[in-house]
């Protein structure tokens, strides 16, 4: 039988279980994201927790509802991790469209693009060696 979110704190409350705990914490996430595989759950076997609590992110929410469509045997690991990627690809295309245009491609300062001239990633200096 699967049981709804409130139900299954109804349960914990029966058995005493304290909700506070992280263990149970994850499991009311899992079972709340993961309701349309209660009557299914084997189907979910070959992927890792970490990577179902990943899916329990709003931002995943299309993933979980694309592999409600799959058959048991088409949801791998490999396949969750590219379906991970390509929605992690698609935030990110969706949010630089979002900006204008002259952040898209860093900021000119005397004709110079920023951006390549002065990248974000490089070695922090101490003030010695200035």
């Amino acid at each position: 039988r699967a049981y709804s979110k409130r139900e299954y704190r109804e349960l914990l409350d029966g058995y005493g279980w304290d909700k506070g705990s992280s263990e149970e914490r994850r499991a009311l996430k899992l079972a709340e994201h993961f309701q349309d595989f209660a009557h299914r759950p084997h189907a979910l076997i070959q992927i890792p927790v970490t990577t179902l609590l990943r899916l329990c992110s709003e931002k995943y929410k299309p993933i979980i509802e694309e592999l409600n469509q799959l058959d048991e045997d088409d949801i791998t690991c490999d396949r969750v991790l590219k379906l991970i990627k390509d929605r992690q690809e698609q935030l990110k295309k969706e949010k630089e469209s979002e900006l204008p245009e002259n952040l898209q491609y860093g900021v000119e300062i005397a004709g110079v693009n920023a951006t390549r001239s002065f990248p974000l990633c490089t070695k922090m200096t101490s003030r010695r060696e200035y």
